[in-house]
């Protein structure tokens, strides 16, 4: 989770998503709301979605990570199941900003339409974050390095720095 709450490239590219939908001003919202509130509506719509996906996502990968090891599959997984709280915050962003009464049938056509664009995110995030994602080590042993073994603890000194140099 923290890879991804630190990832530049992943956030540069949700301000970007952002952009594109104030801009472009679509479902309506060009004719509906002016720019600068259109922007927080997004702004709002976005940050709610992407959360939720995340989130999804991040506890699908761990969830189901001894039934697949694919980390695509498991976050794909997150982030079509997180497509229904994703409508359902969709529902109650637009409640507050125009006073419609969210509905159940509203819901899930919110998240009827959240769904391709919760898989299309996570085809973004994983494409954004997979080499950060298989940086971080799995599984990383506690015990000392063999080289420790080998020497008597009477030549052993605070370890500064160890590294290996192929000749």
């Amino acid at each position: 989770m923290s890879t991804i709450v630190r990832a530049p490239r992943l956030w540069g590219t949700f301000l970007v998503v952002v952009l594109i939908f104030t801009i472009t001003g679509p479902f309506g919202t060009d004719l509906s709301i002016p720019v600068a509130v259109r922007f927080f509506y997004w702004l709002c719509v976005q940050f709610a979605g992407w959360s939720t996906a995340i989130v999804f996502s991040v506890l699908a990968n761990v969830v189901l990570e001894r039934f697949t090891r694919h980390a695509f599959t498991r976050m794909m997984t997150g982030a079509v199941i997180a497509s229904l709280p994703i409508g359902l915050w969709i529902s109650v962003i637009d409640w507050s900003f125009s006073g419609r009464t969210p509905t159940i049938s509203a819901t899930l056509a919110n998240a009827a339409v959240a769904l391709p664009l919760s898989a299309l995110f996570c085809i973004l995030a994983y494409l954004t974050l997979h080499h950060d994602l298989e940086a971080i080590p799995r599984n990383v042993s506690n015990t000392p390095p063999p080289l420790l073994a080998r020497l008597k603890p009477d030549n052993r000194g605070t370890i500064l720095r160890l590294s290996a140099e192929d000749h």
